[in-house]
């Protein structure tokens, strides 16, 4: 892609590893999109359980790929992260894109390459934000290795942040969070969501509500399913998504809850398209499945915190619940649904979310950047 008329930037993408796809692979995929060439730098690739679409990519991983095990231990290795990342060469690049909530950032870059990391969170295990891994390895054990491990893992986040140029940050949130941890400014881009796929379904409300996402503790389902329980029969609830906390959450919930398991994008489309509501309860840095959700015309009911104070609007498109209790969430479906919510209205307000206005917004600051004009 070229950024102004006499050249054409050599361009990298750095990301942290590619292991699942989630929301921060969109991204990825986007800025892909924007620079098909440009090979992407990982820690680590497993070929089975990306998109096959990764396979024509050129990907190059670290020394961490020839790892014994690594696909099973990954979060084990997290002390190597740092070491992998540096011993990358972009010294041939002029422009390199960083994919992070985690350790790509801490790539070293020569004086004539600008490096911009495009940041879903500083890393959450280091600086206090919950997450599944440290909510398993909460054992005494555990609570003796791993500090050390954290102090030396914060000191290197910290200097790795240094070395960034250019900082953009995917919410208000975490930009607030590269401010207080890195004492950096950074630009916010909101990340992609594929409005599109969900945009074209007919929009109407049904006779259940629909929540999504990785089954895992730290994202609070069990509150939900607690919240429905106590709702009754006439509450229906489907949970689209697959997890480690898939047989507990199994476990508690009644008859008037469904599990779906992990669907396609065009069933995903329609289970959102034909839902009441989108309930969620995670304190999340931005939160995709809650802008598709508006995408499909259908209303949010999330926690009032972090990136839904920037999706959703109050009483337009959806309803918040100021606490992470059984009975605040609760309430506030029962109060939900004795509301009418306008879902054109919710589709209209995706819009500011779509690929195309990303990557539009991400070549503008680009050609901003006064090192690459």
């Amino acid at each position: 892609m070229t950024i102004d008329s006499k050249r054409r930037l050599k361009v990298a993408l750095v990301h942290d590893y590619l292991q699942w796809h989630g929301g921060a692979e969109r991204v990825l995929e986007s800025f892909h999109k924007i620079w098909p060439e440009a090979p992407v730098y990982t820690s680590v690739y497993n070929s089975e359980s990306m998109p096959e679409a990764y396979k024509s990519w050129d990907i190059r991983t670290s020394f961490m790929q020839r790892l014994p095990f690594w696909s099973k231990f990954l979060k084990h290795y997290s002390f190597l992260y740092p070491m992998a990342f540096e011993q990358f060469d972009f010294s041939g690049y002029d422009l390199v894109i960083s994919s992070s909530a985690g350790f790509a950032k801490g790539i070293i870059t020569r004086p004539g390459t600008v490096h911009v990391a495009y940041t879903h969170t500083p890393p959450r295990f280091q600086w206090g934000y919950e997450t599944t891994t440290r909510l398993k390895l909460n054992k005494f054990y555990t609570n003796i290795i791993l500090p050390p491990i954290d102090n030396y893992l914060r000191i290197w986040d910290q200097c790795a942040a240094k070395r960034v140029d250019y900082f953009v940050s995917n919410s208000r949130e975490v930009q607030k969070r590269i401010s207080k941890i890195y004492r950096r400014e950074s630009k916010i881009i909101f990340p992609p969501v594929n409005i599109s796929q969900f945009k074209k379904s007919e929009s109407k409300s049904g006779d259940y509500y629909v929540t999504i996402g990785r089954l895992e503790r730290y994202k609070n389902f069990d509150l939900i399913i607690e919240a429905f329980n106590s709702l009754g029969s006439g509450y229906k609830l489907k949970i689209i998504g697959g997890g480690s906390d898939e047989n507990y959450l199994r476990s508690l919930a009644k008859s008037n809850i469904e599990f779906m398991g992990r669907v396609s994008d065009e069933e995903l489309a329609n289970l959102l398209s034909n839902a009441k509501a989108f309930v969620y309860a995670a304190e999340e840095d931005f939160g995709i499945a809650m802008a598709e959700s508006l995408a499909a015309g259908t209303p949010v009911i999330a926690y009032k915190k972090a990136g839904a104070l920037e999706i959703v609007e109050e009483k337009k498109s959806g309803l918040f619940f100021d606490e992470l209790s059984v009975k605040s969430i609760s309430s506030t479906i029962t109060k939900f649904n004795s509301m009418k919510f306008d879902r054109d209205y919710c589709k209209k307000q995706s819009e500011k979310f779509s690929e195309e206005r990303f990557k539009g917004e991400v070549l503008d600051f680009i050609k901003e950047i006064k090192e690459l004009n």
